[in-house]
């Protein structure tokens, strides 16, 4: 309350006229933009927490429902959207127009879930995901369990069993999936949008065009690359085409994975951030870490709270990428404590490349030659082949995301007419693998369902994590065991929360507008033409 009442006198101060006048309306939309994010904060809070316990014990609680209910009188009186549209660069101050804009926009994009049936359908459809589980071999298994199997195994036949077992929930939710697709571009178009990947982008200042351009540019400039990788492997193994579960058989980075024991990830985690000055012990993380039915199978952090309530889901387990995910969730972690914002607004923000990119940023310590040696005892004449390996892996997973991104945008422009055939007509273009038509592998992509229009955020992360890095390196020399790297990070990132739109915010923390350039550069191991990537920043 004492912070509500401040930030209501800031709001006053911030907002004075000449010669102490200011016109009433004006004065009470300043406070009623303070008194609508106060309750969309309360409501928030109650509801992702109860989303955790749905996450976390599959389980839905009557607090969900009810947090629904508050956000459905909160978000769908056509007072309040009125009356958030008619404040638009409204006010003197641009801050306050920053926070207006971005409550338009959570109340859009909040009217999406809540104010149709969409909610609903995808609330059934994050319980299948929650609770699933694939029978592989006359027993049921996690992901994690096929995953090291079609990753592993030299059985080609078995990698195949475990791959199609892992994406087996696909056929038990087709129908729904296409019912969501149908719905979100009914509620966008309803919004005078062409569909609902515009009404998404738009939200975060990207057209569909940009980001097509975008895809093109990275599918372009990495083709040789990845054809090169495609055809050691086909020679490898000796078949005439790659299937997917051949692209992702990766026996020589899982060598690797001895070096990263389970016993020693939280220790080494702790470490490796406080030797970069962040202070661990005083953050407001907790963590649920343990593999049991009736819980979400993919790493996530959730901010209940921000900055005093922040949570990760994940798992302690061997090898590499149980450390990746774990930095990488903890990455999330680290940006939300940090933000420093009084508008509750600052502190949510509307679009996930920026909190990607520093869940990323923390995730690619793992990939510092320095990291490697002095932290997991790597021997440093065994270090360029593991970077090698690890780059390779890079660009297979870069092509999975750009796949997966393209598929999106057509599912919705074509309304989910034909999404299994268009599924691997995708794959086929960019990962060059063999067809399983009829295995309705789309629909297994968790994203689609719960975080729509969002694997653009992880390969824009890659972009301005490496052009990040690039800059901070030239600036402080080594980011591994350096103070100023914290430093660096909460000043120019973290502390802003959503005060910036994100394409502004990377110009202003690198000097530069955001390109490929750096990325290209790092996983190539060559130079590369820089590319910028454009957005208009505009709002429909």
């Amino acid at each position: 309350m004492k912070k509500a009442i401040v930030l209501i006198l800031i709001v006053a101060a911030a907002e004075c006229w000449p010669m102490g006048y200011k016109p009433k309306h004006i004065a009470a939309d300043s406070a009623w933009l303070v008194e609508i994010q106060q309750r969309m904060e309360k409501v928030d809070t109650v509801f992702k927490a109860a989303q955790w316990e749905h996450y976390t014990g599959g389980q839905y609680t009557g607090n969900l429902e009810r947090a629904s209910k508050e956000y459905q009188i909160l978000v769908y009186t056509k007072y309040n959207i009125d009356r958030l549209k008619r404040i638009q660069d409204l006010f003197e101050n641009p801050v306050l127009n920053r926070a207006a804009r971005l409550a338009y926009i959570k109340y859009l994009t909040d009217w999406c879930y809540y104010g149709t049936d969409i909610g609903n359908i995808q609330m059934s459809l994050a319980d299948k995901f929650v609770k699933y589980r694939s029978e592989f071999e006359g027993t049921r298994h996690p992901d994690k369990f096929l995953r090291e199997v079609y990753r592993a195994d030299p059985d080609r036949e078995r990698r195949k069993k475990a791959w199609l077992a892992s994406v087996s929930i696909g056929k038990t939710i087709t129908r729904a999936s296409k019912i969501l697709v149908e719905e979100r571009n009914r509620m966008a178009r309803h919004r005078d949008f062409d569909d609902f990947v515009e009404f998404k982008l738009n939200a975060v200042g990207m057209t569909p065009d940009e980001l097509l351009k975008l895809l093109d540019n990275l599918n372009l400039a990495t083709r040789d690359k990845y054809l090169e990788i495609y055809l050691q492997k086909k020679d490898k193994l000796g078949v005439d085409k790659l299937q997917i579960w051949d692209i992702f058989y990766e026996p020589e980075l899982m060598a690797i994975d001895s070096y990263f024991s389970k016993d020693k990830l939280m220790y080494t985690l702790n470490s490796t951030f406080e030797g970069l000055s962040f202070n661990t012990e005083n953050m407001n993380i907790t963590y649920d870490l343990e593999s049991r039915d009736n819980r979400l199978q993919i790493g996530i952090c959730m901010a209940i709270q921000v900055p005093d309530d922040i949570r990760i889901l994940a798992l302690i387990d061997d090898g590499f990428l149980a450390y990746k995910t774990l930095f990488h969730e903890y990455g999330h972690a680290l940006h939300r404590v940090h933000i420093d914002q009084d508008h509750y607004i600052m502190r949510v923000r509307t679009d996930g490349v920026i909190c990607e990119s520093m869940a990323t940023i923390c995730e690619e310590i793992l990939y510092q030659p320095a990291w490697l040696i002095n932290y997991m005892n790597i021997p440093e004449q065994d270090i360029p082949p593991i970077i090698t390996q690890l780059n390779e892996s890079k660009i297979i997973n870069l092509r999975l995301m750009l796949a997966f991104a393209y598929f999106e945008m057509e599912l919705y422009r074509t309304n989910a007419e034909n999404p299994d055939k268009l599924f691997w007509d995708t794959m086929e273009r960019i990962l060059f693998c063999g067809r399983q038509d009829g295995s309705e592998a789309w629909a297994s992509i968790y994203h689609l369902i719960e975080h729509p229009v969002y694997m653009k955020n992880y390969i824009l992360a890659d972009l301005v994590a490496a052009q990040t890095l690039n800059h901070m390196l030239k600036l402080n020399g080594s980011i591994i065991d350096n103070p100023a790297t914290a430093e660096y990070l909460i000043e120019r990132y973290f502390n802003h929360g959503a005060l910036y739109d994100w394409f502004d915010l990377v110009e202003q923390a690198t000097g530069e507008k955001l390109n490929a350039k750096y990325y290209l550069e790092n996983i190539l191991n060559y130079p590369a033409e820089s590319e910028e990537s454009e957005q208009s920043g505009g709002d429909k």
